[in-house]
């Protein structure tokens, strides 16, 4: 879904109806294109600016005693961290003074080891674990 409301409760109600993703207009032309064909193969898209709401409006749950959080090294851990926040990898970047495309190698391995498929679950997963 393509749209301007950075409302949760319309992104919930986009999501449940089956959107594959949710994506802000006032979003980079290249990063659009960029979501847009990872939605057409298959992956969940959020825009990263809504991945904060998102998360906040969750209820929180126990941590899971089994959690696969011990599997990521030091920095994907803070890279798992900084995506529960809602950064981007620009973003991430930044803040931990590595390349996006080091961010990138590091977001791909968080999704391997904790089994998931888009840095919205790994934001929920982290979320849950607190």
């Amino acid at each position: 879904m393509l749209t301007v409301s950075d409302n949760v409760n319309d992104i919930s109600q986009a999501i449940q109806a089956g959107a594959d993703g949710y994506l802000l207009k006032d979003m980079e032309p290249e990063l659009l294109l960029e979501e847009i064909k990872k939605a057409a193969i298959g992956q969940m898209v959020i825009d990263a600016r809504l991945t904060k709401q998102l998360v906040d409006a969750l209820p929180v749950r126990q941590a899971d005693p089994e959690s696969k959080l011990a599997d990521l090294t030091s920095r994907e851990l803070e890279v798992a961290t900084l995506l529960a926040e809602g950064q981007s990898n620009k973003q991430i970047a930044k803040e931990l003074e590595i390349s996006q495309e080091t961010v990138k190698v590091h977001v791909k391995h968080v999704l391997n080891k904790l089994k998931l498929n888009s840095r919205v679950k790994v934001a929920l997963y982290m979320v849950q674990q607190k």
